[in-house]
């Protein structure tokens, strides 16, 4: 038994190495640092078994139950396992702190550390609770103990990389979060007596963990030094990565579970937890992998479900609809253009404003009220002349031609430099046509001929 939750731990800890690697696009940490990381977590683990050994009650009767578990879930989990997961922080940042140079690089070092501790706690319980274990080890337990540490963490971040935070009050407040994070996912996981309403409780407030989760992230890549608007993760990609890696973990559990217990029991316990397995593989790695890149921003963190209501305008023909938040595939892609040269196309030319492929040249990115992100387009409109408008990427319906190329809204702007001063709404820009961008085949000669002839 000892020897399947071994396995199944550490292909979810390979899988969120990927992850966490994946994301930090700007200085990508070492794997021999973060195996570094998992390791000094791993023997943390220690102290928490000593702790909590001399952490039971004798003052709270045996039968009165809701006051054990609100105690062993604040004092014996939440409390403790936080007070611990901090150690490892503290060892790398003395004796390797020059590891630490931007706000992504606290929070990985937390996540790291926490993914040791929670290898060697499943593994300790495994005689205990398997069946639970073989489930929880792999998605909720793992990535609890990275959403409760990134809580943890963003105090330190915050602390080390915001102007004006320098305050111990900011590494408390984020502390004691976290630990009342991890105590209320601890109660509504094991302790609530009805298991449905138990697991449809933790499910919900799961879902507001990686609301969370993904904003601290967000944040940390926002404030990076080493920013750049052109370099950018590709959620799509990264999300049916991600999926592929829990599919291969959830099949390894089933396979596990028919071994140790027979096949109807796995396909009994793989049954129960079916909505548990949707909510997490098609609703937060999807999640986790949007990110709104927004330079020098540092959103406050919300409660909030992962879905948004959208929709911009009827100029667009947007229909109103739910989607999961954060920057989809094209509006990512688009930012690859960014400070480069490139082909604007029309979509069709019936009716066009620009009625022939121009060369232009994306400047900049701003964003619009309600953190709608757009981007400046310089066009030459002839042989002395260039205009400024404002692209809007197509967020719904068909986004892309040939599967590569961002189609966007090309939008007519009186006075660029009062827009990004005072910001405006989506409704008060003129729409003149759908556009894509294709890559420039010239270098720097694009202000000299603005009209492309060639519109094949």
């Amino acid at each position: 038994m000892i020897i399947g939750i071994a396995i199944v731990s550490l292909a979810s800890i390979a899988t969120w190495f990927f992850y966490l690697r994946k994301v930090d696009i700007y200085e990508t940490e070492k794997l021999p640092d973060m195996l570094f990381d998992l390791c000094i977590g791993a023997a943390v683990s220690a102290v928490y078994f000593l702790l909590k050994a001399n952490s039971s009650v004798t003052w709270i009767p045996n039968d009165d139950f809701l006051m054990r578990a609100i105690y062993h879930s604040l004092i014996s989990e939440g409390l403790i396992q936080e007070f611990v997961k901090l150690l490892p922080f503290f060892i790398i940042y003395t004796f390797k702190k020059e590891r630490i140079n931007e706000p992504l690089d606290v929070v990985i070092v937390f996540c790291c550390s926490a993914l040791g501790f929670s290898f060697i706690q499943n593994v300790f319980f495994a005689k205990h609770e398997f069946n639970e274990l073989m489930w929880t080890n792999s998605i909720s337990s793992a990535f609890g103990h990275i959403i409760h540490s990134s809580i943890v963490a963003y105090g330190f971040a915050q602390y080390l990389f915001r102007n004006g935070y320098h305050k111990k009050k900011v590494l408390i407040g984020y502390f004691i979060l976290g630990v009342l994070s991890h105590t209320f996912f601890t109660i509504w996981r094991i302790y609530y007596p009805n298991q449905f309403i138990g697991l449809l409780g933790s499910t919900l407030f799961f879902l507001f963990l990686v609301s969370v989760f993904i904003n601290i992230l967000n944040n940390c890549l926002n404030n990076s030094p080493f920013f750049r608007y052109d370099q950018v993760i590709n959620p799509q990609k990264l999300s049916t990565q991600l999926g592929t890696y829990f599919g291969i973990i959830v099949l390894i559990q089933i396979i596990l579970m028919g071994v140790y217990f027979g096949a109807e029991s796995a396909i009994i316990y793989m049954i129960i937890h079916s909505i548990e397995i949707f909510i997490i593989l098609l609703i937060a790695l999807t999640r986790i992998t949007r990110f709104k890149l927004m330079q020098n921003t540092w959103k406050s963190l919300q409660i909030e479900l992962p879905f948004e209501r959208v929709g911009y305008t009827n100029v667009l023909f947007a229909p109103l609809r739910l989607q999961v938040k954060g920057e989809g595939f094209n509006e990512t892609f688009i930012n690859s253009y960014l400070y480069k040269n490139c082909l604007v196309r029309p979509l069709s030319l019936r009716n066009s404003y620009l009625n022939a492929d121009f060369k232009g040249h994306l400047e900049e990115k701003i964003f619009l009220d309600q953190d709608i992100g757009a981007y400046v387009l310089k066009i030459q409109t002839g042989s002395m002349q260039t205009k400024q408008y404002l692209l809007i990427p197509k967020t719904f319906g068909r986004s892309v031609m040939a599967k590569q190329y961002p189609i966007a809204a090309l939008m007519e702007v009186e006075n660029m430099e009062k827009l990004k001063t005072q910001g405006t709404g989506i409704f008060d820009l003129p729409f003149l046509e759908w556009v894509y961008l294709k890559p420039a085949d010239w270098k720097n000669d694009y202000l000299k001929v603005g009209r492309v002839s060639d519109n094949s």
